[in-house]
């Protein structure tokens, strides 16, 4: 990918905060001190979901890791990352307490059995229809979907009407990573994969191409476990925070500079 889809990612994400001049430099929103309850927490995220979080040096990076990082300092509050091997490992170790929080996830009302939402979402985000290169694939709306063979990485949700529409109209099938959604594309067991935007234009190999590339526009959330003990401690201040990074632009220009460094470090195929 080039330069070009940072900057059309950036404008994407401050649509609205136009107009707003601070850097990356700008200090983190003041946060009233947490309580000793929650003197630090455990943050999870996706494995391989640039530009909002990767697995880099045995630990996750990203813009989604960068801005909770802020709000937990400007908040007094430790925090540790916790990096799962898949999404859906690191769903399940908020579930079972391992980790406190999880970043760059959608609201579904199953997951929301789970988890507490801290609104607004850090971004908006694009999901994808890939198919192989070359094949002959019209795509209209959902329903183009249907009577075709579809694969979903394990534990991706794509929003809560989409979730049922697949449950309820297409033939799908799960496999472990969103690299192996590509590879099982490119080898024809499936007609259709679905894929986070940037993901598929920073990491599908040579072969992949799209037949939409915005199927679906989720929320990307940060969200706390029920069970941990700092979910109603910072949950309410770190709405403002995020609220406030949203406002001046700030969590954009972060999630720009994260896509730029992952694809400087992950030459596209």
């Amino acid at each position: 990918m080039t330069r070009s889809i940072a900057v059309v990612f950036a404008g994407v994400l401050a649509s609205a905060s136009a107009g707003c001049s601070s850097s990356l430099t700008t200090p983190a929103p003041t946060i009233a001190p947490a309580p000793a309850a929650c003197s630090s927490f455990v943050l999870t995220g996706h494995p391989s979901y640039p530009p909002v979080a990767w697995l880099s040096g045995g630990t996750l990076v990203g813009g989604g890791i960068d801005v909770v990082g802020r709000l937990a300092k400007a908040s007094g509050v430790g925090m540790r990352v916790l990096a799962a091997d898949t999404w859906e490992s690191a769903q399940l170790a908020v579930r079972q307490g391992r980790a406190d929080a999880i970043v760059g996830i959608y609201k579904t009302p199953q997951r929301q059995v789970y988890y507490d939402y801290v609104a607004p979402a850090l971004a908006p985000d694009w999901s994808s229809v890939v198919i192989r290169a070359g094949e002959v694939f019209p795509y209209r709306n959902w329903n183009s979907l249907i009577s075709k063979r579809g694969v979903v990485g394990s534990g991706e949700s794509y929003g809560s009407a989409f979730d049922a529409f697949r449950a309820a109209k297409l033939t799908t099938y799960t496999v472990p990573t969103l690299a192996d959604v590509f590879a099982n594309v490119l080898s024809g067991n499936a007609q259709y994969g679905l894929s986070g935007y940037y993901t598929a234009v920073t990491s599908a190999p040579k072969g992949i191409a799209f037949a939409t590339k915005d199927f679906v526009t989720e929320g990307l959330y940060l969200a706390f476990g029920k069970q941990s003990p700092c979910d109603a401690v910072l949950t309410s201040a770190f709405s403002r925070g995020i609220a406030k990074l949203k406002a001046s632009g700030t969590i954009a220009r972060i999630f720009a500079r994260e896509l730029a460094r992952y694809e400087k470090t992950h030459p596209h195929h």
